[in-house]
């Protein structure tokens, strides 16, 4: 589903990402979603010093593999930078979202 733009950076990142994890498909439109298990919702989103500060709460279900990992990674990342090219920063439950997609060798 398509996401109503509003014109407000940090409302438009907030419903993108939303809309997002709200699709617990397994396959989109042809596409593997990896996020589909994990239960994940953004809470806030801020822009604070050029940066894209995310907040989200809920349950990520961890990546098997390093390529899920990649997966999981550009699709979260992506959908903030199709509203702004500034670095983000996001965070699950107060820890780096990033640090908790990283598969053990």
């Amino acid at each position: 589903p398509g996401v109503w733009v509003k014109g407000d950076l940090e409302d438009d990142i907030l419903g993108a990402l939303n809309a997002l994890f709200a699709n617990h498909n397994e396959v989109v439109n042809g596409f593997y979603n990896p996020m589909y298990k994990s239960d994940l919702r953004a809470k806030s989103v801020e822009i604070v010093g050029g940066e894209v500060i995310v907040q989200l709460g809920g349950t990520l279900v961890r990546p098997k593999d390093t390529c899920e990992s990649q997966r999981m990674r550009a699709q979260v990342w992506y959908t903030v930078s199709q509203f702004s090219p500034s670095r983000a920063i996001i965070y699950l439950n107060k820890a780096l979202l990033g640090d908790l997609l990283v598969v053990a060798k």
